[in-house]
């Protein structure tokens, strides 16, 4: 997301730049040694793009499924954030799958001669406001569930809520990504000819081009974007450890309460012979607490899940962040296009924060026993209809 690019230009363009070649012969071949260098980087990256491509397949069938059975009536009905939460995230994995990954995939089959200053604006735009809603969505999954637990008897984010808690992200989200509309585009880079005095200039996407001069450092907005990140990492870590804490005390407190209520029923069990009609209040108290240890792993699970999303996020994202700092201060992987295995390296990790997209549907059916039926509910629910109408 936060490279170095520059301007629209053809092979045979930049050629009349970088030589004094004029036969039209000539132009041909640098032309198709442009075309042949871009087709053998594209080999060399052939094992990401397969990486990319898996976790298209993945993503796009896991988070489908995610909003088929989240739309099912009987999940329908119960009308919880989490629902809400769940079902934002999917769509935003979803556009993920269906539009950022497919052109990762085209970018980097034509890292050499990428012909569309647009294109290439518009969807650096787009993976950049979709990773914001993300993050955005799951700082504020993390103040639901925090609010949930202080204020057990009381909600205060609804589902209504929770939906306009969404745009919000979304609307924020867009207004922080616009300057990448400005930033991105096509970049010009020397192309070294082994074996001859002229070098040529290939074409390349990234988020921030070389020739920009505008009213606004692409640093100043590489650092904002960071120290968003940074920030929201902070607040996701506090958040977490308050949730922690908050259920820790709470398991401590119902041990206690638990042997006390056990205590009780004994004595009044004793008393019995007394003649005292107490029992069908013993009986009550059982069940009270029994409902309250009962309710409490529901809620639990619910946290250990968004906690896992938001974990699983976090480290996906690192590995991206990380790499863009070290190429923007020049630190390491400051030599693009070197036909070796660092290139692979960096386009691999450039795009970690992919994994996002594919990870949330395995997390839901491992730790959300609830999905996981309702899943195969559907499943059979399917399979039975095939099977009526082959009939």
């Amino acid at each position: 997301m936060m490279e170095e690019m520059g301007e629209r230009n053809s092979p045979l363009d930049n050629m009349a730049g970088s030589t004094n070649i004029t036969d039209s012969t000539n132009k041909f071949d640098f032309a198709s040694f442009i075309i042949e260098r871009n087709n053998d980087n594209a080999l060399l990256l052939l094992p990401v793009i397969i990486v990319v491509g898996v976790l298209i397949l993945l993503g796009f069938v896991g988070n489908t499924l995610v909003c088929y059975v989240y739309n099912s009536p009987t999940i329908k009905k119960r009308r919880t954030t989490k629902r809400v939460f769940i079902l934002t995230l999917a769509i935003f994995d979803i556009l993920n799958c269906v539009l950022v990954m497919p052109f990762e995939i085209y970018d980097m089959r034509n890292q050499h001669y990428f012909q569309s200053t647009e294109v290439c604006k518009v969807f650096r735009f787009i993976e950049t406001s979709l990773v914001l809603s993300s993050g955005f969505i799951l700082l504020s999954v993390s103040v639901d569930r925090y609010v949930n637990l202080v204020k057990a008897s009381k909600r205060i984010i609804t589902p209504s809520r929770a939906k306009k808690l969404g745009l919000a992200c979304v609307i924020v989200s867009l207004s922080l990504a616009w300057p990448v509309l400005i930033f991105a585009g096509t970049d010009k880079f020397t192309i070294l000819v082994d074996g001859n005095s002229t070098n040529l200039t290939g074409t390349e996407c990234t988020t921030f081009r070389n020739d920009y001069h505008g009213f606004m450092s692409d640093k100043i907005y590489n650092i904002f974007l960071i120290g968003t990140f940074v920030s929201a990492l902070i607040i996701l870590i506090v958040i977490y450890i308050l949730i922690g804490l908050k259920l820790y005390r709470r398991r401590r407190g119902s041990t206690n309460n638990g042997g006390l209520m056990f205590l009780s029923s004994t004595n009044e069990g004793k008393n019995l012979t007394d003649g005292k009609p107490i029992k069908r209040n013993n009986v009550r108290k059982s069940s009270l607490g029994y409902a309250i240890r009962r309710s409490k792993p529901k809620a639990q699970g619910s946290t250990v899940m968004f906690y896992s999303v938001t974990v699983v996020f976090i480290l996906g994202f690192l590995p991206h962040l990380t790499v863009r700092t070290l190429k923007m201060l020049k630190i390491a992987f400051t030599e693009s296009h070197s036909f070796d295995s660092t290139e692979i390296i960096y386009n691999l990790l450039v795009r970690s924060y992919m994994i996002n997209s594919a990870a949330n549907p395995f997390i839901y059916s491992i730790l959300n026993v609830r999905f996981r039926k309702d899943l195969i509910a559907s499943f059979k629910r399917c399979f039975c209809l095939h099977r009526l109408r082959s009939k």
